[in-house]
């Protein structure tokens, strides 16, 4: 804690970062918590400058941030003489190739499969600010019908082994989070210098001039440091609260505490600091950096409200039933719009939040 004061005496939080904290709205891109229990951190006189005022308080410094890319054996693509996907088109055209040979695409199913296609597309979860789902939108039945064809249709696994089967080759190429990295690193070292990691595929879509974009969001998620509301605290243990908290997610206490721990541990304990300037201090490679600060630059974060955690359950549902009754996407999810915003509902008024003007008792 030597020279701490002088450490974070120029720090300023915000800066640094690529999303992963509250939002201008207040809205927290992480697990809902009561704003009771917790400390602003806006409420501190060196947190904005005139720059940066913040237009809602603020209340977590974003510490961890992770996110899926697409990992690929280059060895087996190059043998089968194929491309790593760019989109999803581009996948559907080499599925018949890995099938032929026996072998598997690892893709994410349920919830997590239908935010990856919903906000490529260009959709949002909720609908109303939170206040509803958005089940009833085309974009979101579309995302949901589409993510569902690639297991009823194109028969990708539901349940696998990634790093067992991607070892083998069986899977060589699936959607996982960026950390799986150091999985690999250190529990398939015979296939090491054979397979990359590299941004998603996504949806491409053609411009009113005629160019093509293709959006390959990645959902991001954020664990933060923040400081738990408490009236028995001097005004002296708050600062220095406050002044550990922002040493501890600086650029160069995030450095040396990543790189420390990559010494001390080796490849497996690569720490995925939030910070971005940190990020880009470990030990990548040249192809490796260039890809994480590709896929870094296309990340979004789905907004966290009160009832969100019962979306998950029948998004499974849902899925299950496509999987193993061969049921209607759209039907079954929008069979579930009511229940949802039921939750969403009855969460919102325990929050005294506001609620639609049509919600169902």
């Amino acid at each position: 804690m030597e020279g701490l004061e002088e450490v974070v005496g120029t720090y300023d939080p915000i800066d640094g970062f690529s999303g992963g904290y509250f939002d201008e709205n207040g809205d927290w891109q992480g697990a809902w918590f009561t704003h009771a229990a917790l400390q602003p951190l806006t409420l501190f006189a060196d947190y904005a400058d005139e720059n940066k005022k913040p237009e809602a308080l603020l209340y977590g410094l974003p510490e961890t941030q992770s996110f899926s890319m697409m990992f690929y054996r280059a060895d087996v693509f190059k043998d089968l003489g194929i491309e790593a996907p760019e989109t999803w088109d581009d996948l559907i055209a080499i599925l018949p190739i890995l099938q032929n040979n026996n072998m598997q695409v690892a893709l994410p199913s349920q919830l997590g499969g239908l935010n990856l296609f919903l906000y490529q597309m260009g959709g949002d979860l909720y609908a109303d600010g939170g206040q509803k789902i958005s089940f009833e939108d085309n974009v979101t039945l579309s995302a949901f019908e589409y993510m569902c064809e690639f297991f009823s249709q194109y028969r990708c696994p539901y349940t696998y082994d990634f790093a067992n089967r991607f070892r083998t080759g069986e899977i060589p190429m699936g959607i996982m989070d960026y950390t799986s990295y150091t999985q690999l690193s250190i529990f398939a070292t015979e296939i090491k210098g054979l397979w990359e990691f590299v941004p998603l595929p996504g949806i491409k879509t053609v411009n009113e001039d005629g160019t093509t974009t293709i959006n390959n969001t990645s959902l991001s998620g954020v664990s933060a440091m923040i400081l738990i509301r408490d009236e028995d605290r001097t005004k002296e243990q708050e600062k220095n609260a406050w002044t550990f908290m922002k040493w501890f997610v600086s650029e160069g206490n995030q450095s040396a505490y990543a790189n420390e721990l990559t010494t001390l541990l080796g490849t497996v304990s690569k720490h995925a600091t939030a910070n971005v300037r940190a990020l880009e201090s470990l030990s990548w490679t040249t192809s490796e950096y260039k890809n994480l600060m590709q896929q870094f630059t296309n990340l979004s974060a789905v907004r966290e409200y009160p009832g969100g955690y019962i979306i998950g359950r029948y998004v499974s549902f849902a899925f299950l039933a496509v999987y193993n009754k061969n049921a209607d996407p759209v039907v079954e999810l929008q069979s579930y719009v009511v229940d949802i915003n039921k939750e969403l509902t009855r969460k919102r008024q325990e929050f005294e939040m506001k609620v639609p003007a049509d919600a169902i008792d």
